[in-house]
């Protein structure tokens, strides 16, 4: 019988590499770049959310949080990333880079469970409240976005590239200029 967390981190694993194959064909930039979007914007998320349900305090904290450990994490996702292409470049693997993913594997997943009880366990709310969902879901929303980013460092790296848009107007130019006009007609590009 397979180990059903093995099962689960394997389909957590064919999710991101999707969702980074994706982002990487769409924008043509790398997992890192997705990872960095996630770790800047899950502070304001999770601030947003402290500051609806009028805790300020952890609001501002999340604040400073955001501003002093975010720059690390986005350093960490440049790192990890620069030595996987440079082990990829060398054909040989730098041993490092299995430690790491581990701990950000740890990371993710530890949040990830974080998240799925703050969706299970609401937070106390007076009566006099009218969306106390909407503060909750903020708070989880930040959440996840902070275990997508961290599951995202783990995806296959993919090299960077022309966004799509680009690639569809070189195709469409390389197509006007090979197609055999007839005599007479221009097309200028």
């Amino acid at each position: 019988m397979k180990n059903p967390f093995k099962t689960i981190d394997m389909h957590v694993m064919d999710g991101v590499n999707q969702i980074a194959h994706a982002w990487n064909w769409t924008t043509g930039r790398t997992k890192s770049d997705l990872a960095r979007i996630c770790y800047i914007s899950y502070p304001g998320i999770i601030s947003g959310g402290f500051f609806l349900n009028r805790n300020y305090f952890l609001s501002a904290l999340w604040a400073a949080h955001w501003l002093l450990l975010t720059p690390r994490l986005c350093k960490i996702s440049s790192d990890l990333e620069k030595r996987e292409n440079e082990s990829i470049e060398k054909g040989a693997m730098d041993i490092g880079i299995p430690v790491r993913k581990n701990i950000i594997k740890f990371t993710g997943y530890a949040l990830a469970s974080i998240t799925l009880a703050n969706s299970l366990v609401p937070y106390s709310h007076s009566s006099e409240e009218s969306f106390p969902e909407g503060k909750d879901g903020l708070l989880t929303a930040g959440l996840a976005v902070n275990a997508l980013g961290y599951f995202i460092n783990l995806a296959d790296p993919l090299p960077p590239r022309k966004h799509v848009l680009a690639r569809a107007k070189d195709k469409l130019v390389d197509m006007i200029r090979s197609y055999n006009l007839q005599p007479g007609m221009r097309a200028t590009v």
